[in-house]
């Protein structure tokens, strides 16, 4: 999403406000994502605001979000800021995000949607909450490589028959009497390890005599 955040500077007291903010940060915990979003959680606006409720007033404080113009279209901006019993307020934050519109929302349910996303975003921004997962980590992490599947490794049997196929000499052995899944581990040894030329002019040798 095209969204940021900006905060406008106005020269005014923080002498009451600052110091509650600070008793009740130590005080505010990170709500439970238990909302599933778009490959990732995140906790839902009502559960923000029931852990402010929860802490802020014993403080003196409370929020207050309103809608803000923005001169961009398709676009909504929320206003944020901390207000103290006393009067202070810190200085407005602008939260500004465009409307999405999802499959079977019409145009004032995306508006509605994108609102909310706006003010739990701001809300936890401004408290210091994390409401979403780091997607970070996950998004920089390599896709991992699928592992290769084992080269079923073929029997001494099975390589010497290779070979002979290779080179063209089932007939010579057929006519010595040499099968491999027959033959004892020391002959098909030694024919695993014999020259194909050698191999070769042995076979053209015996069907020299034997045509």
């Amino acid at each position: 999403m095209d969204e940021k955040t900006i905060i406008h500077d106005h020269t005014i007291s923080y002498s009451e406000i600052y110091p509650a903010i600070i008793l009740a940060q130590a005080e505010l915990t990170n709500p439970v994502k238990d909302t599933k979003g778009h490959n990732y959680r995140y906790a839902g606006l009502d559960q923000i605001v029931t852990i402010l409720r929860n802490v802020l007033p014993k403080h003196g404080l409370w929020f207050e979000q309103n809608l803000s113009y923005v001169d961009i279209d398709n676009h909504i901006s929320v206003e944020t800021f901390i207000i103290h019993k006393s009067g202070q307020r810190t200085q407005p934050s602008y939260f500004t995000m465009p409307v999405e519109e999802a499959r079977g929302m019409n145009s004032n349910q995306a508006h509605g949607c994108s609102i909310t996303y706006a003010k739990r975003y701001a809300l936890a921004t401004v408290f210091a909450l994390v409401s979403e997962e780091d997607t970070d980590g996950v998004l920089s992490k390599p896709t991992p490589k699928p592992k290769a599947k084992p080269i079923p490794t073929k029997s001494l049997a099975e390589r010497c028959q290779d070979k002979l196929v290779e080179l063209k000499l089932e007939d010579w052995a057929m006519g010595i009497s040499y099968i491999p899944k027959d033959a004892k581990e020391d002959r098909n040894e030694k024919f695993l390890k014999t020259k194909p030329s050698t191999l070769v002019a042995q076979a053209t040798q015996w069907r020299a005599e034997n045509g």
